[in-house]
């Protein structure tokens, strides 16, 4: 019987404390119910696990089993109730390095249908990932020292974190403090975007091609959103940067989110995500069911078809 646990660690938690932790809950439930709702419809699996909070909304679908924690239940308690090697997606912060503690953590346990551990250790920290770009020769915003930077205006980002969490943007670097836990970049006026692939073994499919909606609100840089095939037209050159990021780190696996930027003419990474990401919210109303249709199939069989056939339906915006 294919069955499958989706664990994604903001919705599972026992408890809902700050004003700002249910903005994340509220995120990341919709992604997970999304998530939920495809592989519901995909005749291959005959059950989706879900550890939620018990406060939580559910979905009515017959195949898709919750199992809520509590202040009384706690994650541990549920996930020992599987047997070992069951087939488990992690959804996980890199904040704080959440992603990896759980990831060392279930891998002795459940087979797990993410990348390597070797992948997530180096995507999970900015400046792992930007380290590894460079040596392969893959174009990407580099580090600044703060001695080097002048007039123009930069960027402090965490080494660990979730999207655009805790990224202040500065004009000038009086009594600014750096400490081993953040670092700098130029800030770059150019087109942001991202773009989701599925990878296996070295092989890339690009997905979807999006533009990124940024918001600058009190020295804070915030993605808010997303236009969902924004940036289609330049799809044989992001498939080119997606090939060639898989083809260096072949333990990329599954669905993947890359953030870029338009420099010069060129696209750059900015971080690299080893897990689902808000986007996938967007897919269906933009590229179709069937593009959704290839994901859930992807984690079935887990073998990647060698062309997928991607048409843009209409460019849609969405909104976290």
């Amino acid at each position: 019987m294919n069955e499958i646990i989706l664990f994604e660690y903001f919705t599972s938690q026992p408890k809902i404390s700050s004003e700002l932790n249910k903005k994340i809950f509220s995120e990341a439930l919709k992604l997970v119910d999304c998530i939920s709702e495809n592989f519901d419809k995909n005749a291959a699996f005959k059950k989706i696990h879900v550890i939620r909070n018990y406060k939580l909304s559910t979905l009515n679908k017959k195949k898709i089993h919750y199992h809520l924690t509590r202040p009384t239940t706690s994650i541990e308690q549920i996930l020992e109730s599987f047997k070992n090697k069951f087939k488990l997606i992690l959804i996980a912060p890199e904040t704080e390095k959440i992603s990896l503690k759980l990831y060392l953590k279930l891998k002795k346990k459940f087979r797990l249908l993410n990348s390597s551990y070797s992948c997530t250790k180096i995507f999970s920290s900015k400046i792992k990932t930007i380290k590894a770009l460079r040596r392969k020769k893959i174009l990407c915003l580099d580090i600044e020292n703060i001695k080097n930077i002048k007039k123009e205006r930069f960027i402090i980002k965490p080494e660990y974190g979730a999207g655009s969490e805790n990224i202040r943007i500065f004009k000038n670097k009086k009594n600014l403090e750096l400490n081993n836990k953040n670092f700098i970049q130029k800030f770059v006026d150019g087109k942001k975007g991202s773009f989701s692939m599925l990878c296996c073994k070295g092989i890339a499919q690009v997905l979807t091609c999006n533009e990124q909606i940024v918001s600058i609100e009190n020295n804070h840089i915030r993605q808010i959103g997303l236009y969902i095939g924004g940036l289609e037209s330049h799809r044989p050159e992001i498939q080119n940067l997606a090939s060639q990021i898989c083809s260096e780190f072949k333990g990329l696996f599954g669905l993947i989110g890359v953030d870029i930027i338009r420099c010069n003419k060129e696209w750059k990474v900015i971080e690299i995500n080893s897990r689902f990401t808000s986007s996938y919210v967007g897919i269906k109303s933009s590229y179709g069911e069937n593009v959704l249709h290839e994901i859930t199939n992807f984690y079935v069989k887990t073998v990647l078809k060698k062309k997928l056939k991607i048409n843009l339906k209409k460019i849609d915006k969405i909104y976290f």
